[in-house]
């Protein structure tokens, strides 16, 4: 986040309840770990593929 990003953020807490904020948090963490299993699912893909065409030399 950038800092008018960061401002926007933590000002907009003050509108939420804790119940919001909670869940909001939480769908924030879903999200992101949804986002970070893809990259590394895409990436291990990507290594297998190179492998599998002889360009890789390392076992993956």
């Amino acid at each position: 986040m950038d800092g008018s990003e960061e401002r926007f953020y933590y000002a907009s807490m003050d509108y939420l309840n804790d119940d919001e904020r909670a869940e909001m948090l939480e769908q924030c963490w879903k999200y992101d770990r949804k986002l970070i299993h893809e990259k590394y699912l895409d990436l291990a893909k990507r290594l297998k593929e190179r492998r599998a065409d002889g360009i890789c030399l390392v076992s993956v």
